[in-house]
């Protein structure tokens, strides 16, 4: 494996992980506006997009006001808030990381082997 390519797998790596780690403290960060389990968001979010594409926007925004009203019986873990908070910091860096080693992967072919 070349220089070259030994830097694309890395970049590419490390800004998947910061993504992921990125989407894991938004979802921390979120934790006082989810009355669902963790398991259950994707489900949740099909079903406004489904009611998006059949019924238009205004249903859409119903089904979410409705999440809304459901989560606000959930007290926010300030604690976890703020946890989600580092985890996104972290995963940016991580990004910022990872697009550094692919820019320079990008030009790394001119450098001597």
């Amino acid at each position: 494996m070349t220089l070259t390519d030994t830097l694309n797998v890395l970049g590419i790596v490390v800004t998947g992980a910061g993504s992921t780690i990125a989407m894991v403290g938004v979802y921390y960060q979120m934790n006082g506006y989810f009355a669902i389990k963790p398991r259950n968001i994707f489900g949740q979010l099909w079903t406004v997009v489904k009611k998006l594409r059949r019924e238009g926007a205004d249903a859409a925004l119903a089904q979410l006001n409705l999440d809304a009203k459901l989560g606000e019986a959930k007290s926010e873990n300030r604690g976890k808030s703020l946890i989600g908070f580092y985890l996104v910091l972290f995963g940016f860096l991580l990004q910022m990381i990872g697009s550094a080693l692919l820019l320079y992967a990008l030009f790394a072919y001119r450098l001597p082997h």
